[in-house]
């Protein structure tokens, strides 16, 4: 029986936030625009690479896991060891 390729990734993933401007940038002002929260961390994107070319992938960190971070980890297919 052959078995699929499984990756155990040790390293990080953070919550990755991102900001942009709505409209023209004002020095020294209240400037209204949107937040992005994303999962990434180097660790992260390669695993999540690989799990996307249908590899099965657990990811072990030392970081604590914010909802944000699990439910993207869970999202993507990546599993996490107990």
């Amino acid at each position: 029986m052959v078995r699929s390729p499984r990756v155990l990734a040790v390293g990080g993933a953070h919550i990755d936030r991102r900001g942009q401007v709505s409209g023209a940038y004002v020095p020294a002002a209240s400037n209204p625009g949107t937040m992005r929260e994303d999962v990434g961390g180097g660790v992260f994107n390669a695993l999540r690479s690989t799990v996307r070319r249908g590899v099965s992938g657990s990811l072990l960190s030392v970081r604590g896991f914010l909802n944000t971070l699990l439910l993207g980890l869970l999202s993507i297919g990546i599993g996490i060891p107990i």
